[in-house]
């Protein structure tokens, strides 16, 4: 926003700079306020730091600060506004935004997988632990050659699910089991047909 000034007699009033707009990423919820000011005639004498707008109270640390904190922010826009006040009574103010966004990363899945026996004669079993149930699995096997030679769809729906395989009917040799997670995360173990 552009500063805004008030003169007083003849003075020309400061003119306040509550710096650039800012956005910064939950869960972080301070801020540093820089504020600064042209003083045209006279030397400033104060300063003061007030919220304007915003979803919530902030809370203003040190608010006849040149600079200040500005914490207990949550998800939203803040408007915060710099007063400056020369020691002839000249006024200046003007304001800064502030975003706080939510961040977009997901939190990381915990998940394990174990195949054994491994070499196998016949049937594996495919053991899996995550922290998120009701998962949409999809189980493969590829020869070496990248070839999909067998494939299962399931929900997992607890947190530890085991999966008969029957490996019986394929040749002997080396395969790569393959998970995929809600079609995200992917988890491969190398399986020996014997």
């Amino acid at each position: 926003m552009a500063p805004s000034t008030t003169n007083s007699n003849s003075n020309i009033a400061p003119i306040a700079s509550a710096g650039n707009d800012t956005t910064i990423l939950s869960p972080i919820n301070v801020v540093t306020l820089h504020g600064g000011r042209v003083d045209q005639n006279s030397g400033i004498v104060s300063y003061s730091w007030d919220q304007i707008s915003g979803p919530t109270s902030a809370d203003i640390l040190t608010k006849n600060s040149k600079t200040t904190d500005v914490g207990n922010l949550t998800a939203g826009t803040y408007d915060f506004e710099l007063t400056v006040v020369d020691s002839l009574g000249g006024i200046g103010k003007d304001t800064v935004k502030v975003t706080i966004a939510l961040g977009r990363i997901a939190p990381a899945k915990t998940t394990t997988v174990k195949v054994y026996p491994n070499p196998v004669h016949d049937i594996t079993t495919v053991e899996i632990n995550t922290d998120h149930p009701n998962t949409n699995i999809a189980l493969t096997i590829a020869d070496i050659y990248g070839h999909i030679v067998y494939r299962d769809e399931f929900v997992c729906q607890i947190n530890e699910t085991k999966r008969r395989v029957n490996m019986s009917n394929l040749i002997k040799g080396t395969y790569v089991i393959s998970l995929f997670f809600d079609g995200i995360e992917q988890q491969s173990v190398k399986v020996l047909r014997l």
